[in-house]
């Protein structure tokens, strides 16, 4: 039987959802659209009901019923446990079943890797840290066979095409169509080829720069992906990451923005103080030599912990905290009035910065040109270890948003 095809004029769809105008769709890609938009809601709320599902996204319960058996024979799906009665019937709680796909985040830093398995949820299901220099010899080897022992270090059944792809963390520049670390001042390399590591896992691989995987981490676990989808009128995120080396990256409309040269987000180079100290990348006044992490450890030859167990107490670290967040209101209003987006502070320094938030939008306020309450700021809801899963995730991405 021929499918059936209808003209639509106007349907909404992102992401999964199409955006057409006066466009022929067949009743197979109605049911794909369909099929798409029910695992996407389930993703985005972590567990529904047929009801809840079918009030939400406009659809019969008979549909809604057929699409979910659909995704139950795909094993995507869980159909478990049941919500309070409300007087009838117990409605049945659906959720994504996260061993129905995998993905493997590889970070590497001046001084080791780490290997974690993700699942389908977004959770670290295992991870395994080696220490190791990426200059010593059969690096690349190593990092495969630890990519491979993961899987078994799971103690799941998993099989090769339920692993979506690997991302790879670096720290730097990256070219990721090449795949090389351009410059990556950390580690202490230029120009340091990954082709052989790409070429050699057996998964699709993905490289990106440890900002702006921790901007995609912090996109995706905090919801912002899936507003778009759900009709809001902006799902992007301006990220500034303070680790030893200072970087961000901006994701807007679920895609990492990478600019005509790929260097969009590389905000730890903007000039703050003329004249000022000198830069890793080999200038003068970088944003970097004041906000980065090591400002207030490696510079003071101290953990950062110990530094802000010891500021409250210390008049010298309290004078350097406050240069510090000085000098990093000053970077971010200049975002803010650069690109005007809210702006989102990650990486190690963030999960020290709570209680002195309000001096740094107190700082903004009286920094910037334009009225504003400082709102516009906030710190990561993202662990140390979940930004470090960012590359891994834009596979999981792909794959709820096919």
């Amino acid at each position: 039987m021929d499918e059936y095809c209808c003209m639509v004029t106007s349907f909404d769809i992102h992401h999964g959802r199409m955006n057409m105008k006066n466009a022929k769709i067949t009743t197979t890609d109605v049911k794909k659209i369909n099929r798409n938009r029910i695992l996407q809601y389930i993703y985005s709320n972590e567990h529904a009901s047929r009801q809840n599902i079918a009030d939400k996204l406009q659809l019969s319960l008979p549909t809604v019923h057929q699409n979910l058996r659909l995704l139950e024979s795909e094993n995507l799906i869980l159909l478990e446990g049941s919500y309070k009665s409300t007087g009838g019937r117990k409605a049945q709680v659906i959720s994504v079943n996260p061993s129905a796909r995998f993905t493997i985040a590889v970070n590497i830093t001046d001084t080791s890797y780490k290997v974690s398995l993700i699942n389908l949820r977004s959770q670290i299901v295992c991870s395994r840290t080696y220490m190791e220099l990426c200059t010593q010899q059969n690096y690349v080897k190593h990092i495969i066979e630890a990519i491979n022992d993961i899987i078994n270090l799971s103690g799941i059944s998993i099989c090769e095409e339920d692993i979506l792809g690997v991302g790879v963390t670096i720290p730097g520049i990256v070219d990721e169509v090449n795949a090389v670390a351009v410059n990556a001042p950390t580690m202490g390399v230029k120009n340091y080829s990954l082709k052989e590591l790409a070429e050699n896992i057996k998964y699709p691989c993905r490289i990106m720069n440890d900002a702006r995987a921790a901007a995609y981490a912090q996109h995706w676990l905090s919801g912002e992906a899936f507003k778009k989808s759900q009709n809001s009128k902006d799902s992007s995120i301006m990220y500034l990451m303070l680790n030893d080396g200072v970087g961000g990256a901006i994701v807007s409309d679920n895609k990492i923005i990478a600019g005509k040269h790929n260097r969009m987000g590389e905000f730890g180079h903007m000039v703050i103080r003329p004249n000022g100290k000198k830069c890793f990348c080999g200038q003068n006044e970088c944003f970097e030599c004041y906000v980065s992490a090591r400002r207030l450890s490696k510079d003071l030859n101290i953990s950062l912990n110990s530094f802000f167990s010891l500021v409250k107490d210390n008049q010298e670290y309290k004078y350097i905290l406050e240069e510090y967040i000085t000098n990093l209101a000053i970077g971010v209003n200049n975002l803010y009035i650069i690109y005007d987006s809210d702006v989102v502070i990650g990486g190690h320094v963030a999960g020290y910065l709570g209680e002195y938030k309000e001096i740094l939008t107190q700082k903004l306020i009286d920094k910037c040109s334009f009225e504003t309450d400082g709102s516009y700021v906030r710190l990561t809801s993202c662990s140390k270890e979940q930004e470090q899963m960012g590359a891994a995730l834009t596979y999981i991405a792909d794959f709820i948003f096919e």
